[in-house]
């Protein structure tokens, strides 16, 4: 089958699990057999010029200036899997896409649909005054790049998305069963959703003298790992804490480190460099305040083998068994210190192989491999070359 695969991928400056995942699932569907072809781009060059964004923005809502290398590209593939939307399709490619009548997979990473900000957090705190009826309060609270002309335009064109979706997506992918019940929530039938988990290539497994903590990720208030920061500095019961990551909080995070003992902050690490930092840490912290759609760094934590010490906001899947390969934050974090020192005092051979059989039986590649092999055959049957749902 040809797959044909849409995605605007985050901006470089900041890690993206997004942009890893959309990676991660062409690599899987080309290794089942399918020849995926993709519609892909950054946003990089959007993010400095007013004059570039504006230009854009302008290009996007025009719907008499049709992409004809766009149209080519989508009457070639059997079926269409869409990830992130914006700055890539503008609605003269919207039409496009409803008039080939090609199935179309919508992977859900977000809450964009009703919030234009796709995270609804903002103060600090959980906010749901947006819905997929009205972004107004988004509007005028400046959600989108803290810009009211910008958030009106990403309203705007999340209008647009929302109404090409009602009338072109023939399938929702949701990427948790959280996700999922977020789309029912919005008015998605029950029947068009699915839900097909990230798949995360296992990273390097901890050593058995790790005895160090590590919290990986985007540097920002819904994050939550400024706060543990603050609280970890003023406890010298506590081991050294690795802070990796990237984000508008870096600054106040690494002014930190200069009177502190046990904080080491790295900065932006991938790779080899990571893996090395993160051999050393048999404590995995995931703090986020924020409803995560789908907690990338706790499934990373399992396959490592890590003991993993999370809000209950980080993940909604079932990734921790209490007490033996995790414990849950309160929301205040008042028992931080205490989960610390009774992780590092668990057994090694414990929370590795519980949280190492975890991430094998539900997450890695071997296991969502099979599920989207089976969404591709169940849901698409190719007939005379061309895919019919």
């Amino acid at each position: 089958m040809n797959i044909g695969l849409i995605h605007s991928d985050y901006r470089s400056q900041i890690p993206s699990g997004e942009n890893l995942t959309v990676t991660d699932i062409s690599r899987i569907l080309s290794g089942i057999g399918h020849n995926v072809s993709e519609w892909r781009a950054s946003t990089d060059s959007l993010q400095y010029s007013l004059i570039s964004q504006s230009q854009r923005a302008h290009q996007i809502t025009r719907k008499n200036h049709e992409n004809p290398k766009f149209r080519d590209w989508v009457y070639a593939q059997d079926a269409i899997q869409i990830h992130n939307y914006f700055p890539l399709l503008t609605y003269s490619d919207l039409e496009v896409l409803t008039r080939s009548g090609k199935p179309i997979s919508r992977v859900i990473h977000n809450y964009r649909k009703s919030c234009i900000a796709g995270s609804h957090f903002r103060k600090e705190k959980s906010c749901k005054s947006c819905s997929i009826e009205s972004g107004l309060n988004g509007v005028l609270h400046r959600c989108y790049n803290g810009s009211v002309l910008k958030s009106f335009f990403a309203n705007t064109y999340r209008n647009e998305i929302n109404s090409f979706e009602s009338q072109s997506v023939t399938h929702y992918i949701a990427i948790s069963d959280h996700i999922k019940k977020y789309l029912i929530n919005t008015g998605v039938q029950p029947d068009l959703i699915h839900v097909i988990h990230n798949s995360v290539t296992p990273r390097a497994e901890i050593v058995k003298t790790a005895s160090q903590a590590l919290i990986l990720g985007r540097l920002e208030a819904e994050k939550g790992i400024f706060d543990v920061a603050k609280i970890w500095v003023t406890d010298p019961r506590l081991p050294t804490l690795n802070v990796v990551g990237t984000g508008s909080m870096f600054n106040q995070i690494k002014e930190m480190e200069d009177s502190a003992t046990n904080l080491k902050v790295h900065g932006l690490k991938m790779g080899d460099d990571l893996d090395l930092i993160a051999s050393k840490c048999k404590l995995a912290i995931i703090p986020s305040k924020w409803e995560e759609p789908f907690g990338r760094v706790a499934i990373e934590a399992l396959s490592r083998g890590q003991f993993l010490i999370m809000s209950e906001s980080a993940i909604s899947e079932t990734v921790i068994k209490s007490g033996q390969n995790g414990s849950l934050l309160s929301s205040d974090l008042t028992n931080l210190g205490d989960l610390v020192i009774d992780g590092l005092a668990t057994d090694f051979s414990c929370h590795y192989s519980i949280s190492r059989e975890i991430w094998n039986q539900n997450f890695s590649p071997r296991r969502i491999e099979r599920v989207w092999k089976h969404y591709y055959e169940n849901y698409y049957q190719i007939e005379s070359g061309y895919a019919q749902i």
